[in-house]
């Protein structure tokens, strides 16, 4: 525009030439020209040298260059005739000038000095939903666009991104009008119908905005155009989710939620820990750019609670920094809107200041009744950040509608109000060339740790190839050791298996041995009992012949008692006899009897004696024979004695025996998992050596590669140098449009 307002310079002097050429006509007409001419001059001193004051300091360097719009005068009145058509010349190019100083004004406007900026990729959102539209109709087709505003950069960018994605990837397509419908339900519906007037076979429709596709859809209804033309917009509200849910309609996601949500969180984060954002333009990247239809949506609308945030984005939303020193902070919010997309952008900041209350954070969200009816000049928004700052905020969310806004903005934050802005701000090429340049600082800076880096990468890459070459060496020594251990463990298991072998003749001569103790564990037992048997045998026949003793001892009494009788019987006898005799012829019976008498007691007194010879025998037998069973069983005692130790010493075998045989059978098992583990060592043996000759081959190729790093680690430095040369030359080209 600039390009073409200086060819109308041109044609402007011309005109002042052919001006002149009327001084010879009419006094009416030469009044005319002369009053065309002051105009003439006047245009030229307040609105094209002004201009051209501006391009030659812009051309040098000076962005700060603005240029004062005289107040609009009637120019060019009073002329007629033959005039009127010059005259309607300098209209236009006056017109065009203007133009060209709007556009100058706009391209050197003052950068917004807020913290950050939390929107949309205007440009790639763009891109996006002719992607979207393309695939739709299968590349091929005509189609319109109705825009919100051909004066908002940020709609601009989408219809650039739009047409430029569908003229690159799907030229069959054709775009075949653009509308404007200021995002007002009414004027979507109505150019929606003059489309489909002059367009009959309209296959497609882009609404770049979501608050009125739902009326271009109410339009194609009622032309019955739906099914048919598909419609593709942004997000999604109340009145659109019906027709998503149809299939009716395609959206793209953005992310309302996050546009109020973030703004919020960065300003807390910045005013506790004042740290600027690296990257201070937060837009969606283009992965994160969510397609919203009938099959995705509910991940993004709930019936009950609205719109709602995919697990997507609820992952990239920032995260609130500790309130180490428990300051307190008032927050200041405006929001343009609390109806359709604004509303959602309304819940995320009522969200997040419920997550930063905890914190200390008190957040007043606004909706001003004038913004809300459309009023979004500068003066009205100005008016409530500045009542809000007087109010006691530290720090304001404000949208950007009128660039005049940024001023106010501007001398806010050179107040130490921290101010971020969402949705909409306007960017200039002044704004573009300030961020280079600072971003060139960066680059500068990151070169140049860049290539002490690669210097450093260098170095460590020849230190990394030097351990390669040692550890290849070791690893060398290590598959001699390998080999040499193999040997080792084919010894190993050569003994193993011969332990195993003599193990198992262990157990057996074990398993024997056991079994003899038993049978002579048996066989001890039935003596043992058989001595129990004679030695109660003898326990009777001692008590018999103590019985017998004490039997043989009374019948000596006896005896004894027998040969006092006898003894007295005889004494008796003889008193018989002798009284017999005294009797004469009348005892001579008794003399008889007591012959016989005495002659009884004679026997008696014998055979007393001869019983008492018999018992003395007896007895002394009988004492023979207890002496020897005393003796046997004291005998049977010590050898039963001697049986039980047997019994006993038996029982050890058997214990000891079966003790050994489960340690034997346990060292059986413990040669068994040596063999194992010994195959298991040799196979991991093996694969070590295996792994060895693959390491030793990767490192020879790490080395390679090492190397092949070194030489583009030398490339790094010599590039790095160049983006710090390149830098510093940027830096300095730029300095010139600096103070």
């Amino acid at each position: 525009m600039i390009s073409f307002g200086l060819l109308l310079l041109s044609a402007l002097a011309g005109g002042l030439v052919t001006a002149g050429l009327f001084w010879g006509l009419g006094f009416r007409t030469r009044t005319q020209a002369a009053r065309l001419h002051q105009d003439q001059k006047r245009f030229f001193v307040q609105e094209v040298q002004p201009l051209s004051s501006a391009l030659a300091d812009f051309s040098a360097g000076n962005l700060t260059t603005r240029i004062e719009k005289p107040v609009a005068a009637g120019v060019f009145t009073g002329v007629s005739g033959f005039l009127s058509p010059l005259k309607d010349e300098f209209h236009r190019i006056h017109a065009t000038i203007g133009e060209c100083l709007d556009e100058f004004n706009a391209i050197t406007y003052e950068p917004c000095r807020r913290i950050c900026y939390v929107g949309t990729d205007n440009f790639l959102e763009g891109e996006r939903c002719g992607e979207l539209l393309g695939g739709l109709l299968q590349g091929k087709g005509e189609v319109a666009i109705l825009l919100n505003s051909f004066d908002k950069v940020n709609h601009r960018l989408r219809q650039k991104g739009f047409t430029t994605f569908l003229s690159k990837k799907y030229p069959g397509i054709r775009v075949v009008e653009v509308l404007e419908t200021y995002q007002i339900p009414e004027k979507t519906y109505e150019k929606t119908l003059e489309l489909l007037d002059r367009w009959p076979r309209l296959a497609g429709l882009y609404v770049d905005e979501a608050s009125t596709p739902h009326m271009a859809i109410k339009a194609l209804k009622e032309r019955r155009k739906i099914p048919g033309i598909q419609v593709v917009a942004h997000d999604v509200t109340e009145l659109s989710v019906g027709f998503i849910r149809e299939g009716i309609l395609t959206t793209l996601s953005q992310n309302p939620y996050s546009q109020g949500f973030e703004p919020i969180v960065q300003v807390y984060n910045y005013l506790v820990t004042q740290q600027k954002l690296l990257i201070d333009r937060i837009l969606p990247k283009s992965e994160e750019l969510e397609t919203i239809n009938a099959t995705s949506l509910g991940q993004f609308w709930d019936d009950k609670q609205g719109r709602c945030l995919s697990e997507r984005a609820q992952r990239t939303l920032a995260v609130p920094a500790p309130n180490t020193q428990g300051n307190n902070y008032r927050i200041s919010v405006l929001l343009p809107n609390d109806t359709g997309f604004f509303k959602q952008v309304g819940q995320g900041m009522k969200e997040a200041a419920q997550l930063l209350k905890p914190l200390g954070v008190t957040v007043n969200i606004l909706v001003p009744e004038e913004i809300k009816r459309g009023d979004n000049s500068a003066a009205t928004t100005a008016g409530y950040l500045r009542r809000e700052v007087s109010a006691g905020a530290q720090a304001l969310v404000t949208p950007i509608f009128d660039k005049s806004l940024v001023q106010t903005i501007n001398e806010l934050t050179a107040q130490g109000v921290v101010v971020a802005t969402f949705n909409s701000e306007p960017i200039g090429l002044r704004a573009m060339i300030d961020s280079v340049f600072h971003n060139s600082n960066y680059i500068l800076e990151a070169s140049e740790t860049l290539a002490a880096n690669s210097l450093e990468s260098m170095q460590s890459t020849r230190q990394i190839n030097d351990t390669m070459q040692k550890i290849v060496f070791s690893l060398s020594a290590q598959l001699d050791q390998l080999a040499q251990t193999e040997t080792v463990i084919q010894e190993l298991l050569e003994s193993v298996g011969l332990a195993t072998t003599r193990s198992g003749e262990s157990v057996v001569t074990a398993d024997e041995a056991s079994a003899f103790a038993v049978i002579g564990q048996q066989r001890v037992s039935q003596t043992n009992a058989a001595l129990s048997d004679i030695q109660a045998h003898y326990q009777n026949t001692a008590a018999l012949l103590g019985t017998l003793n004490k039997n043989s001892q009374a019948v000596q009494e006896i005896v004894t008692l027998m040969e006092d009788l006898a003894s007295q019987t005889n004494l008796i006898a003889i008193n018989i006899s002798i009284l017999a005799a005294r009797a004469g012829k009348n005892g001579s019976e008794f003399s008889v009897v007591a012959t016989d008498i005495r002659k009884l007691a004679q026997r008696s007194a014998v055979g007393a004696v001869d019983i008492a010879k018999l018992i003395d025998q007896t007895l002394g037998s009988l004492q023979s024979v207890t002496s020897i069973i005393e003796d046997d069983s004291k005998a049977l005692d010590s050898i039963g004695a001697n049986a039980g130790q047997a019994e006993a010493s038996l029982q050890d075998i058997i214990r000891v025996s079966a003790d050994n045989k489960t340690k034997v059978h346990h060292i059986i098992e413990l040669v068994d998992k040596m063999r194992s583990l010994s195959i298991q060592v040799r196979t991991s043996m093996s694969d070590l050596s295996q792994l060895n000759h693959v390491n030793t081959e990767a490192i020879e190729e790490i080395t390679r590669s090492s190397l092949q790093m070194a030489r583009q680690v030398q490339d790094n430095t010599r590039v790095s140098q160049v983006l710090c040369d390149m830098a510093r030359s940027q830096k300095d080209l730029l300095s010139q449009y600096f103070n």
